[in-house]
């Protein structure tokens, strides 16, 4: 027990039975308190028998309650009480129950207004605050502060998930260092990788890519074709600094990664047997080459071809095309970026032999191989080598797997279609399908295809998965986190 005296004469004492004399001050009628009986609320005292003090006074009132907050990647909590009653008011703000202190990222935990440095440390927790005064004491209600998942990536059997205080998370196959854990063993449970600063992800077959909010690319895992960029062909289970800043977007394919610059420009690096990297070569790079110097605007690359968009709503594509994946009318290989369409297109998906892409009007198309439906057009075992309209409209995201295939639509539906031997596509059975079928009725912002697992994410931030999980890349209830 720890008495305090929140004014005047007197002092603190930590036994049961706190006897206080002398004169309170300015805060009562002048009367001395000796013999007079305290309780102890939340750290502070407040009388037992208020008629020993002025009469007239109110206890607070709460009128502003603190509000809960989300954690948001590299800004500052502010939980604010505001109380009527008679004064002074005295605070003391709680996490858990528990007495918060001033330190390292907390500041007025003893005022009106307390503030959080969520890069300093992780203060998600239920808070209140505790109002004392000479004529009694008042709890606020709760306020919870919380960090939610705003972003995902499947690589081929590990997740990648960021949460909105910018923190990196991991789950599932780890051989080659893919989770950047410094581990090579795999987990069934999330694992924080970097605490914050992170603002885009992606995975490939191996590999694992992240942004920070300075522009700097970061990789970790398989490197036997270079993806990584780091000038070497060897794998590493630490994230590493390839490019220091100017980063605005990232993919990873199956043994090749693509980045965006902010002027625009389009970088490559890996695996190039196929042209994927778009250099007019067929060599592989560990080192990041600069394949168009401007104009570009989005990027996806599959397992051994890759698409971009331009400016003007342009998509052009590159590498592997023995299924017709690029769209161009023939089944020949390209090391160098082909037109496919003129105008309208507004994202881009990219599987292991199949390519998506949106239109500005909502509508869904796609073209490459359709082993297992996962084009959508009622197809199986067959193959488009021009793009082909799936659904008419309402298309807001999209995203490919190895042989399936994800889309939301406006109101929020979460469709699939393809192989689904594993329940990668979350309709209750383990045969393909080669139409969408409507999966989640509503309230999915955000999809995400693996090689047999997809994860998606609701409004609520509320992150779930389906699909194969013997690497733990879905770990277990993830609906919960």
């Amino acid at each position: 027990m720890n008495w305090f005296k929140v004014a005047g004469g007197g002092g603190t004492s930590t036994s049961d039975v706190y006897t206080v004399s002398g004169t309170f001050g300015q805060h009562d009628a002048g009367g001395p308190l000796a013999g007079s009986g305290f309780s102890v609320v939340g750290g502070f005292w407040s009388p037992l028998a208020v008629t020993a003090f002025n009469p007239a006074g109110n206890g607070p009132v709460i009128t502003n309650q603190p509000q809960s907050q989300l954690v948001t990647n590299g800004n500052l909590i502010t939980l604010s009480v505001s109380a009527s009653g008679t004064g002074p008011f005295y605070y003391q703000w709680q996490k858990n129950g528990v007495n918060v202190t001033d330190g390292a990222g907390i500041s007025g935990a003893t005022t009106a207004t307390l503030t959080l440095n969520p890069a300093l440390s992780d203060y998600s927790g239920n808070y209140t605050v505790i109002i004392a005064s000479a004529y009694g004491s008042v709890t606020s209600s709760i306020a919870g502060v919380a960090a939610i998942v705003t972003e995902i990536a499947a690589g081929d059997e590990h997740s990648l998930f960021l949460k909105s205080d910018g923190s990196l998370w991991a789950m599932g196959f780890n051989g080659y260092g893919e989770l950047g854990d410094g581990t090579f063993g795999n987990t069934n449970r999330p694992e924080q990788i970097v605490a914050t600063g992170v603002t885009a992800i992606d995975g490939g077959y191996g590999h694992s890519l992240f942004l920070k909010n300075d522009g700097s690319l970061w990789a970790m895992g398989w490197n036997g074709n270079g993806q990584l960029g780091d000038g070497t062909y060897a794998n590493t289970n630490r994230p590493e600094k390839i490019v220091a800043g100017g980063v605005t977007a990232i993919v990873a394919g199956f043994a090749h990664t693509l980045f965006l610059k902010n002027d625009g420009s389009l970088w490559a690096m890996g695996w190039n047997g196929n042209g994927q990297l778009g250099d007019g070569t067929y060599a592989n790079t560990n080192r990041p080459e600069r394949v168009l110097a401007g104009g570009v605007t989005a990027i996806a690359a599959g397992s051994a071809h890759s698409l971009f968009l331009k400016g003007d709503g342009s998509l052009w594509a590159m590498g592997q095309n023995a299924d017709g994946e690029l769209g161009d009318g023939t089944f020949s290989n390209a090391n160098r970026p082909e037109q496919i369409v003129a105008s309208g297109v507004s994202a881009v998906a990219a599987g292991d032999s199949h390519s998506l892409f949106l239109k500005s009007d909502g509508s869904l198309w796609g073209m490459g191989y359709a082993c297992c439906g996962q084009l959508g057009d009622g197809n199986y075992n067959y193959y488009t080598n021009r793009p082909e309209q799936i659904v008419a409209s309402g298309v807001t995201a999209i995203a490919a797997g190895g042989f399936h295939s994800l889309f939301s639509k406006a109101m929020g539906a979460c469709g699939s279609r393809a192989i689904n031997p594993y329940g990668e596509l979350g309709d209750g059975m383990n045969y393909s399908t080669n139409r969408p079928e409507q999966v989640v009725a509503g309230g999915v912002t955000a999809v995400a295809g693996g090689g047999f697992h997809s994860l998606f994410l609701k409004s609520d931030g509320s992150l779930w998965a389906m699909g194969f999980n013997g690497y733990g890349q879905w770990a277990t209830a993830l609906s919960s986190i």
